[in-house]
């Protein structure tokens, strides 16, 4: 989240099993009321982000326990998010296969590298194939991680 000016950065990195990058995105959005907000949408932009480009078996990974569980949890919500919850359930109900599973802050270097980004950009900025040039220190030492 962005103070001056007030705005989120949403980073999404799509990765095959070999952990080779598929896409990714850096997207400005709108200012939220807090984290978990900004993490929900995030969530629901990574979803809408993947089946666009024709993913279908997906693995949701997140760094927010509560979003991560909630995503999981089809039905109604009474909470304040509750309607972004029940689009990200309708996207997700489809015959394609998803798992969600929550991964600490410091495995999430790559994401979070693209979100901060986001804040030196006016429109989304997507690579295909490629790996996005801001998030590069973090997939090497990604990579470095998954080798040891």
């Amino acid at each position: 989240m962005f103070t001056n000016p007030p705005a989120t950065g949403y980073g999404i990195i799509i990765r095959n099993d070999k952990g080779e990058v598929m896409a990714a995105s850096s997207t400005r959005g709108a200012p939220t009321s807090g984290s978990k907000e900004a993490k929900v949408l995030v969530c629901h932009h990574a979803v809408e982000f993947s089946f666009g480009l024709g993913f279908r078996d997906l693995v949701i990974q997140g760094d927010n326990i509560t979003v991560m569980h909630k995503t999981t949890k089809f039905g109604t919500s009474s909470s304040r998010l509750g309607h972004i919850f029940l689009d990200i359930h309708s996207s997700l109900a489809s015959p394609y296969w998803f798992f969600v599973s929550f991964i600490h802050r410091e495995d999430n270097f790559v994401a979070h590298s693209l979100a901060r980004f986001a804040k030196h950009i006016s429109d989304d900025v997507i690579w295909i194939k490629d790996s996005p040039p801001p998030a590069l220190k973090s997939l090497y030492f990604d990579l470095a991680h998954i080798a040891s």
